[in-house]
């Protein structure tokens, strides 16, 4: 029965999602926020805020705010997110309750969309100094995890090309 209830209780949950990205990828985004930000709150409660499914909630909820340019808001986010993705790997190294290899491979894949979200960021804020050596690791990472074909790392090249060395 326990079972059944933790099933029930995430229907609401992925509904309001699912229903929030929809709006999202609709250009929605006034109408996505409440409910973005609503699933990421329970997933924090839920799963806390090291989960892959946590992670990939506020990264979702930072490019909703980065496409609102509410530029500020959607840094301390897709921080966030990676010091919690750092956090978890630290723990993991140092052999505090390490999580299972799917949780590990989804919170990585998660990590290195997020730094690429985030290098985009700082890249059309100007700040390429920073930007630089986020899409740098972000490529390195889906290439490793990817292979260097797929569509993501081809992204996070072109990302990276777009990055001035000096600035």
């Amino acid at each position: 029965a326990a079972d059944l209830d933790g099933a029930s209780r995430e229907t609401p949950l992925l509904e309001c999602e699912l229903t929030g990205m929809q709006l999202y990828s609709q250009g929605r985004l006034a109408e996505a926020e409440p409910l973005l930000a609503s699933a990421l709150r329970t997933r924090r409660v839920s799963l806390g805020d090291r989960h892959a499914s946590t992670i990939a909630a506020m990264n979702s909820l930072a490019s909703l705010l980065h496409d609102l340019n509410r530029l500020q808001e959607a840094e301390a986010l897709y921080r966030e997110a990676l010091h919690h993705c750092q956090q978890s790997d630290l723990s993991e190294a140092s052999g505090e309750d390490p999580a299972d290899s799917r949780e590990q491979a989804a919170r990585k894949y998660e990590a290195l969309i997020t730094a690429h979200n985030l290098g985009k960021l700082l890249q059309s804020s100007g700040r390429n100094a920073e930007a630089r050596p986020m899409l740098q690791s972000a490529l390195t990472s889906c290439q490793s995890l990817l292979g260097e074909e797929h569509e993501h790392c081809i992204a996070l090249a072109a990302s990276l090309n777009e990055s001035p060395l000096l600035c």
